[in-house]
């Protein structure tokens, strides 16, 4: 086991008055190996022109929910129209993602997705959530994701977030570096979230339309693989000050069984008040 240790770097920009964010959670935080990595990267402030909301959409899924590819393609739909402004997770979860043989033997259910459906649990799918506008237990039918992703991008950022990464093969290693800076001054606390996704995973899946078809080589996209961090995140900041930034770094171990160059990184910042997402960057490893 490689020796993990422990960096979170707080950054205050040149603002008149601002405050040091401390670290409020040195028993968990984030684990970077230094000492066989080196120091974190530097960031420079956010660019002007990425300073904006992005926007996350969850689309609960499962392989034998005939009706979620409609779902699947009205999410792939927003990612073309918004491009990197957007990033759906497709998160597998209920008896309709389990094992079901001989037709459907994989299970891409995780511990992370199965604690997001939580607050869902008995209804049924596809449904999502998009930027968990309205808290953890509010459902987005796929009909309004549109609708509520135009909203949640027409809203100024309090915050943004940068992302760096390193895959470093021969170890299985990926180095994860996420930068926030707070644009005002927020009160309450906030965790941020990191996952790895998966596209272009050839599995079966269930489809009503036009007739009941099981796809045999069904493309699936932007599957949710992991947490890196648990699933509702780590907590970074406690009443930040407008103006200061920190990055939190982070060395994970790889899952042989993922292809990186299939992978992204999204890491999330949410407000623990409301559960919703404040903002969030997603990088892909082979970029």
């Amino acid at each position: 086991m490689k020796k993990r240790v422990f960096i979170l770097i707080v950054q205050a920009l040149v603002f008149a008055g601002c405050d040091i964010i401390e670290d409020p959670t040195p028993e968990l935080g984030f684990f970077y190996n230094e000492d066989l990595y080196g120091p974190p990267p530097a960031f420079s402030p956010t660019p002007a022109e990425e300073i904006f909301k992005r926007v996350v959409i969850e689309d609960f899924t499962g392989h034998e929910c005939g009706n979620c590819p409609i779902a699947h393609d009205i999410a792939a739909d927003l990612d073309t129209l918004y491009g990197d402004s957007l990033a759906v997770i497709a998160v597998h979860v209920t008896d309709l993602a389990a094992p079901n043989l001989p037709d459907f033997p994989a299970d891409y259910r995780t511990t992370a997705g199965d604690a997001w459906w939580s607050p869902f649990d008995g209804l049924g799918i596809p449904i999502g959530r998009i930027n968990r506008s309205g808290g953890l237990a509010n459902p987005w039918p796929y009909t309004l994701w549109d609708d509520e992703a135009a909203a949640q991008f027409a809203q100024d950022p309090r915050a943004v977030l940068q992302m760096k990464l390193d895959f470093v093969a021969d170890n299985r290693d990926l180095n994860i570096h996420v930068q926030t800076e707070f644009l005002e001054a927020l009160a309450g606390s906030y965790n941020l979230a990191v996952v790895i996704l998966e596209s272009y995973i050839v599995s079966p899946q269930l489809e009503y339309l036009p007739a009941p078809f099981v796809w045999d080589a069904y493309y699936h996209n932007h599957m949710l693989r992991g947490s890196v961090s648990g699933p509702f995140g780590i907590q970074v900041a406690s009443n930040p000050a407008a103006g200061t930034s920190q990055v939190n770094s982070y060395t994970f171990e790889w899952n042989e069984n993922w292809l990186p160059e299939h992978c992204s990184v999204l890491a999330m910042l949410i407000n623990n008040a409301t559960g919703e997402i404040e903002n969030s960057v997603e990088t892909y490893i082979a970029e």
